[in-house]
């Protein structure tokens, strides 16, 4: 069994986790790993740099869908070949393991570790003028992105609902933008509030967004 490299993001918005509860979580399953706490995204990187071979070492999140967004970035821009990824449920949100019905219990999903299959997925490229980023979740564009970025601002306690709260505090003010979209088959050229590329089927805390979301469509 590989080494796991366990990136504990500690600007999760969800669970306050230790450090000594992490370790005693992978010990009681006999999973190897080297634990690491993060605070920003080139300590990260630093990290994923220093422990790139991933003939050696697997990779876990600690955190939410965020946690596990820049743990796919670290890895992708250190062109780490084919990694094998796990996340453990600790944010508030979490959404990205709802497609694979994964606990929400970080002391459940843990058990998903012990074993060597994993499943085979798509990430997403996003290219802009000055920067290149990846997803493995949903990338969105317009109001529901300015969503999440007034949803970080709410305290922890009200993590829960810090979603649904900063939703209707955007859309009351919220304007359609004209956006023109190309994919093919597909042509859209209007105005619209918000364009969702979904790769999985949940986000927004629990919301089965897109059903019929395939992780392995090469799409």
């Amino acid at each position: 069994m590989k080494t796991y490299i366990v990136i504990h993001n500690l600007n999760s918005r969800g669970k306050n986790l230790s450090e000594k509860y992490i370790e005693h979580l992978f010990k009681s399953k006999d999973i190897p790993y080297i634990y690491f706490s993060t605070s920003t995204i080139d300590e990260l990187n630093n990290v994923i740099n220093e422990y790139s071979d991933s003939s050696k070492f697997q990779y876990c999140a600690i955190g939410g869908d965020g946690s596990l967004n820049s743990l796919i970035n670290a890895l992708m821009n250190n062109n780490v070949k084919k990694p094998e990824v796990a996340c453990l449920p600790a944010g508030s949100g979490s959404d990205f393991i709802r497609t694979f019905a994964l606990p929400q219990n970080i002391e459940e999903a843990i058990k998903h570790l012990t074993s060597d299959s994993y499943y085979e997925v798509d990430v997403g490229k996003v290219v802009a003028e000055n920067k290149t980023k990846y997803f493995i979740n949903v990338l969105n564009i317009g109001f529901l992105a300015s969503t999440v970025q007034i949803s970080e601002k709410f305290p922890k306690i009200i993590r829960r609902f810090r979603y649904p709260i900063s939703f209707w505090i955007k859309i009351i003010l919220t304007k359609a933008n004209k956006i023109y979209l190309n994919i093919g088959k597909f042509e859209f050229n209007n105005n619209a509030f918000n364009v969702c590329v979904c790769n999985a089927q949940y986000f927004g805390g629990g919301w089965n967004i897109s059903p019929k979301s395939s992780l392995q469509d090469g799409k």
